[in-house]
């Protein structure tokens, strides 16, 4: 059994191309007992980078669509995490900043791995702050403080900062980042993307 992960962020070119046809015909070799597995992001990933796979019905791969995870099953995994790491039923992260995050990545990708980020992010954050304005007095025992939503709020402006309303409304935007973010939307909007990858932007 083969698996290849992240197979669509392979850069196909006249070169590679036959190089990738050959890896996806080893299953129908005769004799072959070989089981190939592909992970993709893009559901189009055959379509669009190996389309003369249509032209051999018997190498078409099966395609298996996994739905993004919902807002309950990203707050069930952060959850468990957590479980995990908290001991003395200490608090790490707020259930109403877990629900925000959740709710925030599961309406437009849905990646529970950005929440995980998000969340470590976060902690990182309260427990750098927390050695800062306790720096002298390590000998007392201190009450350390949970993520709230305005902690996630300050990451997630972070990790997306032309979310910022401030930035987008400045007039000292360089050119540059104007044709970008219009280029951006335009994506959104004409090719219903959500995540615009790099290579449609450049």
């Amino acid at each position: 059994m083969l698996v290849l992960d992240e197979i669509d962020q392979i850069e196909t070119s006249a070169k590679s191309s036959p190089d990738l046809y050959r890896i996806f015909e080893w299953p129908f070799l005769s004799n072959s007992k070989l089981i190939l597995i592909g992970i993709a992001n893009a559901l189009d990933f055959t379509d669009r980078l190996l389309p003369r796979l249509e032209l051999k019905p018997e190498c078409k791969p099966r395609i298996i669509k996994f739905l993004p995870y919902t807002k309950e099953d990203i707050i069930k995994i952060v959850k468990d995490r957590l479980k995990k790491a908290q001991s003395n039923g200490t608090c790490i992260i707020e259930d109403s900043a877990i629900t925000f995050c959740a709710t925030k990545i599961s309406s437009s990708s849905g990646d529970v791995r950005k929440v995980l980020d998000i969340c470590r992010r976060a902690i990182e954050f309260i427990e750098k702050e927390f050695r800062q304005q306790n720096a002298n007095d390590l000998a007392e025992q201190l009450d350390f403080k949970p993520v709230k939503i305005s902690h996630i709020m300050r990451i997630l402006n972070d990790i997306n900062p032309m979310t910022n309303n401030n930035l987008i409304n400045k007039a000292t935007m360089p050119i540059s980042q104007k044709i970008l973010l219009c280029t951006i939307l335009l994506c959104n909007k004409e090719m219903k993307i959500k995540d615009v990858p790099l290579s449609k932007v450049t």
